[in-house]
């Protein structure tokens, strides 16, 4: 009997516990529920949300760091045998970009914006002085125009060799890292300008880019659904795109990398629409990662994004014309960038076939260095840390008629990369995801007593106790809060007093982003095992190199690029005007398809960041209503967090 007693109290002390689990479990559950229910709702892009801001005027600062592959063994590539490359950089700016001329459409659910981008340059974050140091890389001008002539008569090629042997133009070109990326006056171009007056006689890989946008861009909001948060509608006026071969690869697909929408899991694939790459990229879950004591989840493109169609047909559609494709890890941008020869891969030939990183000397693709990734708090989506890492790069081949090119061998030949760096504080991050709880009591003592009751949207629960007390119930993450009534009352005299104060803003002190500094006093390196590499041309590793004695022609304009690029700004220390030069007025509908120019030399559109690539050999394609040029090569950073 005692036994059987003891049997049924065990059991009832185990339903009990398990009942008790069961009702904890059910009440985070719901607890959940409506945490989530609150974020899909607050994490819109309307004027009154907290995420609005911060997209519109992004708090973290951005830095693009830009290496070059200079040339070390000229004559032996020209009589048949391999480049032999080094590194150099970094040389760092700051890049400013904010949204501009911001204009809700259709209730709401939809925002025309522009995102122009500055450039100033960060000297103590740089190996050397770009407007010094000099660089021998391959003459793009040269290759592009070469490349254009192949299909034309035997006979004016012939005559475009001895025009250029004339005035001394050669496959490689000797010039300052501030001209290669700002522009100076070509004299292959001058000519072609002569005869054709849309033909820019200036080259620059970042020619009309300081100042300019990379199109005009309308988003979805999140308003209606919350998976749509920052995607595309979209770009320049399309819908898709018309460059590719298969309506999928010509498909806009997701946002532009700076958000993404909240509530993330680790099966889904997140899109990117890549203007620099002229195409969407999709980037699949990796692993579970801990930025400065945040949880986040790691997303990078997965190994098939730049696979040889034979492995992965999807990729078909990106070989134009149909059938013309090249091996893994690269990707040909020719066709959005008026036939060009360009090609874009992850820097050093990382995760591309080795015959590409074994056709020039000095490649060294490494995962740490190399690799493009974003690690995301998955709650609200917001990017942590963000390292968009690409390489622009151009073929090179014989073409008959200009003997300069009879004895080398047709090779992708790597030109530079780029690591857009795009670090987080944890005070931005934390400004946009809380969710706990804690109490304060502090004591103090009155003459008189009164009550307060204030109703807060955030996950904090404080209690003061005064001689007059003060109950804070924070039901989200929001850190406006409105008190929602205010009853004040006095019993001294014989009379009662009541009244009902005007609504207040109370914002956390840790909710507040960084300001942005007007200098770089404030930076710091990056965190182990992201070393930066510094290495400038010196008298050992190059040919031409630094005092070298080269008469070079002056920079045209030192400090910037041409004025045509936009407003003239320094790319030295101090920052851009805070109004943006030339603003535009957006129109209440998104703008219409902007028609391709016909000329193969004519400037050519643009995009990031991304994952950002801009670099583009000639001058980038006008855009409506003002022109559009092309990022710098797939921006990529190297991770770096403040």
């Amino acid at each position: 009997m005692a036994r059987r007693s003891c049997a049924i109290y065990a059991t009832g002390i185990v339903s009990a516990h398990l009942l008790v689990v069961g009702i904890v479990l059910l009440v985070a559950q719901v607890f959940q529920t409506m945490i989530h229910s609150r974020l899909k709702k607050e994490i819109t892009l309307t004027e009154k949300s907290q995420m609005f801001e911060s997209w519109k005027n992004p708090p973290p600062p951005v830095y693009m760091e830009y290496y070059f592959f200079n040339v070390t063994n000229p004559e032996v590539f020209l009589n048949g045998g391999k480049a032999a490359l080094k590194q150099i950089g970094p040389y760092t700016y700051r890049e400013y970009r904010p949204r501009e001329n911001v204009t809700f459409l259709e209730n709401g659910t939809k925002l025309f914006a522009l995102n122009p981008k500055s450039f100033v340059f960060v000297p103590e974050k740089s190996c050397g002085d770009p407007e010094v140091d000099l660089l021998r890389t391959i003459n793009i001008p040269f290759v592009a125009v070469t490349n254009e002539l192949n299909q034309y008569p035997f006979l004016l090629r012939s005559l475009v060799s001895m025009f250029m042997n004339s005035v001394g133009i050669e496959l490689f070109m000797t010039r300052t890292v501030h001209e290669i990326l700002w522009g100076f006056k070509d004299p292959l171009l001058s000519r072609i300008h002569a005869m054709r007056p849309e033909v820019d006689d200036t080259f620059g890989l970042m020619w009309k880019k300081n100042g300019t946008h990379e199109g005009e861009f309308v988003f979805y909001t999140g308003e209606q659904n919350y998976m749509d948060y920052g995607k595309i509608d979209t770009w320049n006026g399309l819908r898709e795109m018309s460059w590719w071969s298969s309506n999928q690869s010509n498909m806009i697909n997701g946002t532009d990398g700076a958000v993404f929408h909240p509530l993330i899991n680790r099966n889904e694939l997140l899109y990117i629409f890549a203007a620099d790459l002229c195409r969407s990229i999709h980037l699949g879950y990796v692993k579970d990662v801990e930025v400065k004591g945040i949880q986040a989840f790691r997303f990078a493109p997965p190994g098939d994004v730049l696979m040889n169609p034979t492995d992965n047909p999807a990729n078909q559609g990106f070989c134009v014309p149909a059938g013309d494709c090249l091996g893994t890890g690269v990707l040909k941008v020719s066709v959005c960038r008026e036939g060009a020869p360009i090609v874009v891969s992850f820097p050093h030939f990382y995760q591309a076939d080795p015959k590409y990183i074994n056709a020039v000397e000095g490649m060294t693709p490494n995962k740490e260095d190399h690799e493009t990734y974003l690690d995301l708090q998955p709650t609200s989506g917001v990017p942590i840390r963000a390292c968009k890492r690409a390489q622009l790069n151009i073929i090179v081949k014989r073409v008959k008629g200009f003997p300069k090119t009879k004895l080398i061998h047709e090779t992708i030949f790597p030109i530079m990369f780029v690591n857009e760096v795009r670090p987080q504080t944890a005070a931005f991050v934390n400004m946009h995801t809380h969710t706990h709880t804690h109490t304060h009591t502090h004591t103090h003592t009155h003459t008189h007593t009164h009550t307060h009751t204030h109703t807060h949207t955030h996950t904090h629960t404080h209690t003061h106790t005064h001689t007059h007390t003060h109950t804070h119930t924070h039901p989200s993450t929001t850190h406006t809060h409105t008190p929602l009534h205010h009853t004040h009352t006095h019993t001294p005299p014989p009379h009662t007093h009541t009244h009902t104060p005007p609504p207040h803003t109370h914002l956390p002190p840790t909710s507040t982003p960084p300001p942005l500094p007007s200098d770089s006093s404030h930076l710091t390196p990056p965190p182990d095992g992201h070393h930066r590499r510094r290495l400038c041309v010196s008298d050992a590793d190059a040919a031409p190199h630094r005092h070298a004695g080269l008469q070079l022609p002056a920079p045209h304009h030192r400090h910037g690029p041409h004025p045509a690029a936009g407003p003239r700004r320094p790319l030295l220390q101090e920052p851009p005007e805070k109004g943006r030069p030339r603003p535009l007025s957006p129109p209440s509908v998104p703008p219409p398809p902007v028609p391709r120019p016909t000329s193969p030399l004519s400037p050519a559109p643009s995009p990031l960041s991304p994952l950002p690539l801009s670099p583009l050999p000639l001058s980038p394609r006008p855009l409506s209503p003002r022109p559009l040029s092309p990022l710098p090569l797939p921006p990529t950073p190297l991770c770096m967090l403040h």
